[in-house]
Formats: structure tokens, sequence, C-alpha cells
């Protein structure tokens, strides 16, 4: 029997390769859970973001009426004011703001990603890896410039996520 040595196949040019994280980037972390948001902050710290957490809509629209921040996570599922409302507030009010939402949930109801899907924007599965993150945050940032189309939020077929946490 010959063994051929393992090696790993290069990617194609372009693929495969996050961009990295722009060192001045400022992202907004809303999340209602105390421990997740303080993790996802320090994963983005760890990638070179500059972060700022909030644990509400209140919060967040607070922030956001004063500072910039170039990305925003927003948890989908938090009790009052969800993810979702949050961003469709956001769109009519601030579509630039919208325009840099990254959803983050574990919930895989219907509904929920129905909502999500009517925005268009991406989402963060959890539990994600620290691989999957970087990729989505420094794609989302390195995209900051040019700011894609939102799409319309059809609200007529996107019902809102259930205020109550699901386990």
């Amino acid at each position: 029997m010959v063994e051929l040595p393992v090696r790993a196949a290069e990617p194609p040019a372009g693929e495969g390769k996050t961009p990295p994280v722009p060192q001045d980037a400022r992202v907004l972390v809303v999340d209602d859970e105390e421990h997740v948001a303080r993790v996802l902050g320090d994963l983005l710290e760890e990638l070179g973001a500059r972060i700022e957490i909030t644990h509400s809509g209140t919060g967040a629209r607070a922030l956001l009426a004063h500072e910039h921040f170039d990305l925003i996570t927003l948890d989908v599922i938090m009790p009052g004011e969800n993810g979702v409302e949050l961003w469709r507030q956001l769109y009519r009010d601030d579509p630039s703001a919208a325009a840099r939402v990254v959803f983050v949930t574990g919930n895989v109801d219907p509904s929920i990603q129905t909502a999500i899907d009517s925005t268009g924007r991406p989402v963060l599965a959890k539990p994600y890896t620290f691989k999957a993150l970087s990729a989505l945050v420094a794609n989302g940032l390195t995209r900051r410039g040019a700011l894609p189309a939102l799409p319309r939020p059809d609200t007529r077929h996107a019902p809102d996520p259930a205020p109550a946490r699901a386990t």
C-alpha cells in the first residue's frame, strides 16, 4: 500500500477567504440576555471591532440616535420590542441603519423565519462558530460603504416573532 501525504486544497481565488474586519469598526450588540451579549461582544472584540452592548430595543434606539455603528446585531426574541419590530422601525426612520443589521437567533419557528426573511437581512444562527461570525461580520463591514437596496417589509405575510423566549 502506498500512502500519499494529505494536503488541503487551496480554495479558488476569491472563494473561501474571509475579508479582514476593519479595525475601526463599531458594532452594536442588542440582546436581552446579558451573558449572551457579552460572549458575542467578546468575540467581536477578538475580531478587532469596538463594541457597545445594550439589552433592549429602547436602549438600541437611544444609542443609534447619537452614535453611528457600522454593524448592528439584533437578537430576534426579546421581551417587549423584538428584533424584527426594531428593524422595522429602523427601516422607517433610518434605512441606512436598517441596512447594517444582522439578526442573531437560535429559534427555528417557521413564523419567526418568515418574519426575518421578510427583512432581507442576514442571520447568524445560534449556535454559531467563530468562523461563521467572522465571515458574516467581515463581509457586512467591508460592504458598509455601498449599502444594499432594502426590500419593502411585507407586514401582511410576515408575523412578528412571539415575544416569549424559546427554550
